[in-house]
């Protein structure tokens, strides 16, 4: 469950995706391109230690933010699971006090990811268990759709990026593959991953947000989207750029069409050059002294 950046693409090293391991690149390794190393960096799982340890922090921010008795509105109920969970938010903008707004916010983001959290515990159950296949997938369904609310509504209402982030990586990045493959409102795979960019950005994670954006791109490359697929080439030049990977960073950007909306991020290759001239120089000072 949950994920966790250890990143292994930094210049000289090259990432054994099998052994999860980094090594120094060999005069007999081949030297990858800067597009296909940013393809390459990827992020290990938590251990369930580390898992656990998160998710009780996260439990306890949540109830920290919410110390008053609040009437919940029902989210368990209804046979699809595609119409459960986002409908509750709601109730917060019914209400006009902005100190109940946000405690009910809280609170229904509280109920949406400990539910979730339970069903995604009843699906590991049922997991490769002979006759239960329908009951594992339709549990996983419901608890992305819960994750999912709890992170949408949660951005919505509430300016708390660690919760967004959290929930993101504990909940929704180790579970994509549970959302439907279809687009479907926001239980399709294509929007658990954009949800998963805006998270990793709004909380400045670069290693997570690279990752998310590389594969919302590849998705919407497999379904012939061209326009999200620049959007996401634009969010994985913005982590690079973050991580001082400058050389990749442009060579995304350059792959971004001069027909879409986000033709116009190309103008930002220039100082991303720039940018790269003074770090090779900064390099050679570096190896000189």
């Amino acid at each position: 469950m949950g994920w966790m950046a250890r990143v292994c693409c930094a210049a000289g090293l090259v990432m054994l995706v099998s052994l999860g391991v980094c090594r120094p690149l060999s005069a007999a390794d081949p030297v990858a391109s800067p597009l296909e190393a940013a393809k390459s960096t990827v992020l290990q799982p938590l251990t369930q230690q580390e898992f656990n340890t998160r998710k009780r922090a996260l439990y306890k921010h949540l109830l920290d933010q919410t110390k008053t008795r609040i009437e919940l509105p029902d989210i368990a109920g209804g046979e699809r699971p595609e119409g459960i969970g986002i409908g509750a938010y709601q109730k917060v903008n019914d209400l006009k006090d902005r100190k109940q707004k946000r405690e009910l916010a809280y609170a229904i983001v509280k109920l949406h990811i400990t539910t979730a959290d339970m069903l995604f515990r009843e699906a590991e159950k049922a997991k490769g268990v002979p006759g239960k296949e329908e009951q594992y997938e339709k549990d996983r369904l419901k608890a992305i759709t819960l994750a999912m609310a709890a992170s949408m509504g949660g951005k919505t209402h509430l300016d708390d990026p660690f919760m967004h982030s959290e929930i993101a990586e504990l909940y929704l990045w180790p579970n994509v593959d549970a959302a439907h493959t279809v687009h479907y409102r926001h239980t399709s795979r294509a929007m658990v991953l954009k949800e998963l960019v805006s998270a990793f950005g709004q909380a400045n994670k670069p290693e997570h947000l690279l990752v998310a954006a590389s594969r919302w791109k590849e998705g919407s490359e497999a379904r012939r989207d061209v326009n999200t697929a620049d959007a996401a080439r634009f969010r994985m030049a913005q982590a690079l750029e973050s991580l001082e990977r400058y050389e990749e960073a442009i060579a995304v950007l350059s792959e971004i069409s001069d027909t879409t909306g986000m033709r116009g991020a190309k103008k930002h290759i220039p100082t991303l050059q720039k940018l790269l001239i003074t770090q090779s120089e900064a390099r050679k000072d570096d190896v000189t002294n």
